[in-house]
Parts: structure tokens; C-alpha cells; sequence
């Protein structure tokens, strides 16, 4: 085996726009569903897992579609199956998803909704009853012996979820704070402070972006400063944190859920 030469077959990428990189290795795994578990071992194929981009190789030499018609004479099979498996605990709170889902996400390389970017394939999910993992990929045969890439890619896509960003600045020292605001670079502003009772029963003055929706990243991507005027001048009081995936807060607005990031800043 050593001296096969193997080739590409086709590959899947992973993608989440919550991570800097784009790549969702560190939220998502793909196993090799048991029947192409034994395709692996009997006709000798290999993956390899790169940022989260698998690549199916083959060793065969000629025409791959008679090689994958072999295939499915065979073993009465016709595409290649993967279950996908969460690593990340947290996934669910900044991936735009149902919170409490009571399905599996099915992927097919047929699916008449996917579409195509830069000629990968984009491919979006059929919601089935509920299994033990989060998802299923089903690459079929005929979708890579007919596709315009002599290798081709099958792109998952996953995007960030956006909330609201609530802080609750507690002030344990004081602080005179009837002027403060959140300085910001982007083009809106903070909505506050309102004067508040959080659950504890502390007072607080909560900042909110309200009806603006800011997505969730493993990375700050904003520069979000908490000022007060003090004697005429500007006083920077500290930078505010990014919110964490694991404090999320439903909430209705016209009859839809949102999700709220409640932050609490003692200062």
C-alpha cells in the first residue's frame, strides 16, 4: 500500500463564521458512517482532516465513473456517508441554530436547494427525526462523477449567531455615572442608560444595542468603550467585554424568538 499512488476524490469543508480563521475544526468532527466504513476497508480509501477540509482519496487508476459503478454493483450503495459530531459544548449558543432542536440535520450532494460558490457546492440541510449526532453527510456517486471540478468540494456553512448585547454596569464605588455611554466605532449607538433591578436585586444601568443584532465570535470584533463625563471631561472608564455563547437569554419581538447576551460589569 505504501507504493499506491492516491488521488483526490472529492473533498468537505467545514465552515463557521464565528471563528477568525472561518474554518469550524474546533466545533465540528466527521465521522465515517459504517457503511462507508466498509467501503474504506475494502476498496482501500483514506481521508485526511486539514482546518476542517476532508479529503477523500482512492488509489484506483481509470475511469472513475466505471469505478464507482463497481462500487455500487457491488454493495448495493451509492454514496458515501459521514456523521457529523459537535466537540465544541458551546456550539449551540453561538451558532445561528434552534437552542433545543429535536432533529438531526441530513446533507445531500442532491439537494435540489444547494447552491454553488466559485463552483464548490454550498449544502443545506433537510431537518429528519432526531440520532445521536448532530448531522449526516451523504455524498452521492453521480454527484462527483458529473461535476465540473475535476475534484469536487462540498461546502457546510455555519454562521454566527447575532443577539442583542446587554450590559449591566453595577457600581460598587459610587461612581458618579449619569453620563455614561458606550463609545463606538460603527454606525450606531447604544440605547441607555435606564436604570434597572437585575436578579440579585442589585440596581444597574443597562446599555443595550436594542433592536440591533451584533453576531457572536470567538475573537472580539469590536471596540466597544464604557465613558463618563466627569468635571467637563471625557473619562474612559474601561473597554467592554465580548459577550460568552453560554449566557443567552430568549426574548419575543413580533412574535419572533431573539436571543439576547446579558454582560454584567461592576465597576
Amino acid at each position: 500500500m505504501a507504493n499506491q499512488t492516491y488521488q483526490l476524490l472529492f473533498q468537505i469543508g467545514l465552515f463557521h463564521t464565528y471563528f477568525e480563521n472561518g474554518f469550524a475544526e474546533n466545533a465540528m468532527d466527521l465521522l465515517i458512517g459504517n457503511h462507508t466504513k466498509t467501503l474504506f476497508e475494502k476498496y482501500g480509501l483514506i481521508m485526511q482532516n486539514k482546518d476542517g477540509v476532508f479529503s477523500l482519496y482512492h488509489s484506483h487508476e481509470g475511469s472513475l465513473t466505471d469505478y464507482l459503478n463497481e462500487i455500487e454493483v457491488a454493495t448495493n450503495g451509492n454514496f458515501f456517508e459521514f456523521k457529523m459530531v459537535v466537540k465544541d459544548d458551546s456550539f449551540f449558543g453561538y451558532t445561528e441554530l434552534l437552542v433545543d432542536k429535536q432533529f438531526t440535520y441530513l446533507y445531500e450532494s442532491d439537494n435540489y436547494r444547494n447552491s454553488e460558490i466559485l463552483e464548490d457546492v454550498i449544502l443545506e440541510p433537510t431537518e429528519i427525526p432526531a440520532d445521536t449526532h448532530f448531522g449526516e453527510i451523504r455524498i452521492y456517486f453521480k454527484d462527483i462523477v458529473t461535476s465540473v471540478l475535476e475534484v469536487p468540494r462540498f461546502d457546510i456553512q455555519f454562521n454566527a449567531r447575532a443577539t442583542r448585547w446587554d450590559y449591566y454596569i453595577i457600581n460598587t464605588r459610587d461612581m458618579n455615572l449619569e453620563t455614561l455611554s458606550i463609545e463606538t466605532n460603527e454606525d450606531f449607538q447604544f440605547l441607555g442608560p435606564e436604570q434597572v433591578t437585575i436578579a440579585n436585586g442589585q440596581g444597574a444601568l443597562k446599555l443595550t444595542s436594542g433592536h440591533i443584532l451584533l453576531p457572536l465570535s470567538f475573537k472580539s470584533k469590536y471596540t466597544f468603550n464604557l465613558i463618563t463625563i466627569y468635571n467637563g471631561d471625557q473619562k474612559n472608564v474601561m473597554r467592554l467585554p465580548r459577550p460568552s455563547p453560554d449566557s443567552l437569554h430568549s426574548y419575543q419581538e413580533n412574535g419572533i424568538t431573539k436571543f439576547s447576551s446579558p454582560m454584567y460589569i461592576y465597576i
